[in-house]
């Protein structure tokens, strides 16, 4: 049956006009979204009261189990809300999430002085939500795999008497909820933050995707439009049922808005396919010859995905694990996920090729002259304002689309930010001026501070691989020795050993590794070889009795009583105040039939051990 909602949106128009319906859902969400910052609020207070409390339920408290294996109640919150997503779809950003709040909050707000943001699309920056969170959470694991390091193990810590450890100061906490959860909607609407900066909607993008729960239509949808004019997450509702017979755009936060407004009750939630695996209903517009093939998207894509992630790691000055193959590898992660999980709806972006070059290139310029700025404005409780990561991808990508829109001011004829005409017919308005006095000396300021950046982090790089790189080798070390340890504890050799040879190969001066490695040999019979070792480790310091002993005790090992004996002498000679060498003589004397020897030492070795300390 052929319905208005199978007709292209090209052989028809969108009712204007109509009036449509107020979300029967709307006031829910916006009461549960009040609960959950009430929570935020109590949680706080009760920190504050107590001095202790459950650690922060905050996604990015995830990245203490990629660094060092701590499983606390963030990470729980943010596999739970991955898996539920898995199921329904990507609702925890509709329901559970406090900036989403804050963004809604300013949309109201908005809308009662008459202004209703359009939605911006920044082409390419689109993706950052997903770089992000494969930044954030993938790159101490990459790291690690990548150095043969190892996972850490896990461990529990579910409460703290730290809360706000993680967290900025209170006056940059307060700015990134005016800017990135505030002026951001009014600048690239509704969602400016989710679509441009929060790494959780990333991963919630991708796996909303497979998820079999979403919103899908019946054959009484007209096509009216009433759902799109409601979503307030940019998705163009209309059209996607249209096109899949169900909303298949990872941008969907499943607000149910669009099902509570269509006049026809079309709309409801339903199991069905996956958006991943979902079967347009109508056929794709021809390509125009002007637009970009696929190769060329796809080098866009990539070129980007590399630069950003490299931008990610070497712009962060607090870390020392920058290297190109991370980079490559973390941008073949993301290649790899973004392919497939990119969305079934692509539209013609708004930028030519070299805009949306422009766009990418002004937002790496722009992370690397905002992020980790300190401004002093010695406030109690703030003695700056800092600008962390996520704050940071917020501004750089309203800084990027200023940018564009201050190079289109000089080539086009009309310009617009919203509804302001920056440009109108060729000529300047008041709204481009004062645009233009702003942006030119904000441009060089962020220039300037991204030069000094950029600077910075060549600098420390290049020390690092001078003095740094010892250093680095030396942690990477102690790592694999740590671990040699508890596998040989384990009683789990083959691994121990390896561990040992690997942290040996790092740290050849090293003489407890070397030990370490000789006895896993000694323990496995290779007695030749461990005996080799532990000589090695002798010539580096040949005044060490405990050398000798192990010598001795792997030349028990080989049947040879005469070397062994030898070798407690030559310890004995060292520290002849050793009341266990002497003790390991008298076995040895013992052994060897030697009565003498053995009695002239058991006395020695009771003597020592009674004498007084």
């Amino acid at each position: 049956m052929k319905t208005e909602c199978n007709t292209p949106a090209t052989e028809r128009e969108l009712q204007p006009g109509t009036r449509i319906r107020k979300s029967r859902v709307g006031k829910w969400r916006a009461l549960v979204l009040v609960v959950v910052n009430l929570a935020i609020v109590a949680h706080l207070v009760q920190w504050l009261v107590q001095g202790t409390t459950i650690a922060p339920i905050e996604p990015s408290e995830s990245m203490a189990f990629a660094k060092e294996g701590v499983i606390n109640p963030g990470f729980l919150f943010f596999a739970a809300a991955i898996l539920s997503t898995l199921v329904f779809g990507r609702w925890v950003c509709g329901w559970a999430c406090h900036i989403v709040a804050v963004q809604d909050g300013a949309s109201w707000l908005l809308k009662k002085v008459g202004i209703r943001a359009r939605h911006v699309d920044l082409g390419v920056l689109g993706w950052v939500p997903w770089l992000a969170c494969v930044y954030m959470f993938l790159t101490p694991i990459v790291f690690r795999l990548l150095q043969g390091i190892g996972l850490e193990e896990p461990s529990v810590q579910l409460t703290t008497v730290s809360f706000w450890a993680t967290f900025p100061n209170w006056l940059t906490a307060l700015l990134t909820l005016l800017l990135a959860g505030g002026w951001i909607v009014w600048f690239l609407g509704a969602k400016g933050f989710c679509s441009y900066a929060c790494p959780y909607g990333g991963i919630f993008g991708v796996v909303d995707q497979l998820a079999p729960a979403r919103i899908r239509v019946t054959d009484a949808c007209h096509g009216c439009g009433h759902c799109t004019a409601v979503c307030t997450s940019n998705v163009k509702v209309h059209e996607e049922v249209r096109d899949w017979k169900a909303v298949v755009d990872p941008s969907c936060m499943k607000c149910m808005d669009c099902v509570s407004v269509c006049p026809t009750n079309a709309l409801y939630v339903g199991l069905g396919a996956p958006a991943l695996f979902a079967r347009r209903r109508t056929a794709v517009a021809p390509t125009k010859p002007a637009e970009r093939g696929p190769l060329a998207r796809f080098f866009v894509l990539a070129v980007f995905f590399l630069f950003a992630q490299a931008a990610f790691l070497a712009s962060n000055t607090g870390r020392s694990d920058f290297e190109w193959k991370l980079v490559l590898a973390l941008t073949a992660i993301s290649l790899l996920v973004a392919l497939p999980f990119r969305g079934k709806q692509q539209r013609r972006s708004e930028y030519s090729l070299g805009e949306e070059t422009l766009l990418a290139l002004v937002f790496l310029v722009a992370l690397f002259g905002i992020r980790d700025q300190h401004i002093p404005v010695g406030l109690p409780g703030a003695a700056a304002i800092d600008f962390p990561f996520l704050f940071a991808l917020a501004l750089s990508a309203m800084f990027a689309y200023a940018a564009v829109q201050g190079v289109r001011m000089l080539l086009r004829p009309n310009v617009l930010v919203q509804k302001l005409p920056l440009r109108a017919n060729g000529a300047l308005q008041a709204p481009g001026l004062v645009f233009g006095l702003v942006l030119v000396p904000l441009a060089g300021v962020v220039a300037w501070r991204a030069w000094v950046h950029v600077d910075k982090v060549v600098e420390q790089h290049a020390t690092q691989l001078g003095h740094g790189e010892a250093e680095l080798r030396a942690r990477r070390a102690d790592e694999l020795f740590q671990r040699g340890t508890r596998a040989a504890a384990e009683n789990q050799l083959d691994v121990a050993e390896r561990a040992f040879r690997e942290a040996l190969e790092l740290a050849p001066g090293s003489r407890e590794t070397r030990e370490n490695l000789a006895g896993m040999l000694c323990a496995q019979g290779r007695y030749d070889e461990g005996i080799a070792l532990f000589r090695e480790a002798l010539a580096q310091d040949p005044n060490d009795p405990d050398t000798h002993a192990f010598i001795a005790r792997a030349l028990i090992g080989k049947q040879d009583l005469v070397g062994a004996r030898r070798e407690v002498e030559a310890a004995l000679v060292i520290a002849p105040a050793r009341g266990d060498l002497h003790a390991f003589l008298a076995e040895l004397c013992v052994e060897l039939r030697d009565p003498a020897c053995a009695e002239e030492h058991r006395r020695a070795a009771a003597r020592l051990q009674n004498a007084p300390r």
